[in-house]
C-alpha cells in the first residue's frame, strides 16, 4: 500500500469513528440529561435544554478527537504506550473540567433562582455521568485503533520474516563449500609469499567474504562490525583506485555499540563509488560519522554523466527499516555533496 493511501486511511478512520461518536455522544447527552433531572427533580425541557445538548456534544466531540488525533500522532501507541495513555486521559479530563467549570460560571449566572449549592449539584452529577461515559466511548475507540496498528504490524513481521527466510535461503545456495573457497585463498597466499601487499590483499578479501557470508543473515549487528568490514571493503577498493579515493571514519565509542542493519554502509560506499567520477583530478572524498541516533555517510558530488539509478540501493535500505525502525532514513542532497543517514 502507498504511504499516501496509508495516512489517508487512518486519517479516515480516526475521524469516521469520531463522527460515530458524535452521534452517539448525543443520544447519550440526551438521555443523561433526562436522567440528571429526574434524580435532582429538575425540569429540563425546551429548546434551550437542547441547545445545551448540541453545545456541550459538539465541543466535546472536537477537543477529544483533536486530543486522540494529537496523542497517536506524537505519541504512538506502539512505541510510548505509557505516555500515549497518560497524556490523552490528561487531556480530557482538563477539557471535560475547564468546560464544566466554565458551564458552571455560565449557570450560576443565568439562573438567578437556583441557589449554588443546587448548582454545584446539577453539574457534579452531571461531569461525573458524562466524563464515565466520555472515557468509556474512549476506551472502545482507543481499544480498535490498538487492534488495528496492532494487526498491521503484525502483518509486517510477518512479511519481514518470510523476506528473512527466502534471504537465508538465497544465501545458503551461495554458500556451496565456502571452505572451499577460503581454503583457496590460504593456497594463494602461499604462492605469493614475499609480496606483503598481495599478502594483506587476499587476507583482507578473505576476511571480508567470511563476513559477508556468516554475519548478514543477522538481522542487526554491532555498527561496530559494520564499521569493520567498511574498512576491509574500503581498503579493497584502495587497491583498485590508489589515491583516486579518501575514507575518513568518525564514530565515537558509544555509538559503535549500537545496532545496524548488516551491510548497509557498504551499500552506501557502493553506491558512492558507483554513481561518481573518480580520477587523479577529481578525487573521491567520503566521510562516515554519527550524529545522535543516526550514522551517516558522505562524498563531494560529482555524478557520472551516464544516466544511472542511484536510488535502487537507498529504496532498498528503505524498505529493511521500514519493518525494524520507526525512524526513516534521511537523504540530503546540495551541488557539492550527497548525504544519507540510517538510525541506529
Amino acid at each position: 500500500m502507498e504511504p499516501n493511501r496509508k495516512g489517508f486511511l487512518s486519517h479516515f478512520i480516526i475521524y469516521s469513528r469520531w463522527y460515530t461518536v458524535l452521534i452517539l455522544t448525543s443520544i447519550i447527552s440526551i438521555i443523561i440529561g433526562f436522567v440528571i433531572s429526574y434524580f435532582l427533580d429538575f425540569r429540563l425541557t425546551g429548546w434551550h435544554y437542547y441547545l445545551r445538548v448540541l453545545a456541550t456534544t459538539l465541543v466535546l466531540w472536537i477537543g477529544c478527537s483533536t486530543i486522540v488525533i494529537y496523542t497517536w500522532k506524537k505519541y504512538p501507541w506502539i512505541l510510548m504506550p505509557f505516555k500515549h495513555l497518560t497524556m490523552e486521559v490528561i487531556g480530557v479530563f482538563c477539557l471535560l473540567t475547564l468546560y464544566f467549570g466554565f458551564t458552571l460560571l455560565i449557570y450560576m449566572y443565568s439562573h438567578v433562582g437556583i441557589s449554588l449549592i443546587q448548582s454545584i449539584e446539577i453539574h457534579s452529577i452531571a461531569f461525573i455521568i458524562i466524563t464515565f461515559t466520555t472515557f468509556f466511548i474512549l476506551a472502545i475507540h482507543e481499544a480498535i485503533l490498538f487492534y488495528n496498528q496492532w494487526h498491521e504490524h503484525y502483518s509486517k513481521s510477518i512479511r519481514l520474516e518470510k523476506d528473512t527466510i527466502e534471504a537465508q535461503y538465497n544465501l545458503l545456495k551461495t554458500q556451496i563449500n565456502p571452505h572451499f573457497l577460503f581454503n583457496s585463498l590460504t593456497s594463494l597466499m602461499s604462492m605469493v609469499d614475499g609480496n606483503p601487499k598481495a599478502e594483506k590483499y587476499i587476507q583482507t578479501l578473505s576476511d571480508y567474504l567470511r563476513y559477508m557470508l556468516a554475519d548478514n543473515i543477522n538481522e542487526l549487528i554491532t555498527l561496530k562490525d559494520e564499521v569493520n568490514n567498511v574498512t576491509k571493503f574500503f581498503y579493497l577498493q584502495k587497491i583498485r583506485f590508489e589515491n583516486n579515493i579518501h575514507l575518513k571514519i568518525r564514530i565515537d565509542d558509544v555509538a559503535l555499540n549500537k545496532k545496524i542493519v548488516p551491510l548497509v554502509l557498504q551499500i552506501l560506499l557502493e553506491n558512492c563509488i558507483k554513481h561518481n567520477i573518480i580520477a587523479n583530478k577529481m578525487p573521491l572524498y567520503i566521510e562516515i560519522y554519527n550524529d545522535e541516533n543516526y550514522v551517516s555517510i558522505k562524498n563531494n558530488l560529482q555524478i557520472k554523466t551516464s544516466k544511472q539509478s542511484i536510488g535502487k540501493g537507498i529504496k532498498n535500505i528503505e524498505g529493511r527499516y521500514q519493518f525494524l525502525s520507526a525512524n526513516a532514513i534521511k537523504i540530503s542532497k546540495t551541488n557539492e555533496t550527497f548525504t544519507v543517514s540510517v538510525p541506529l
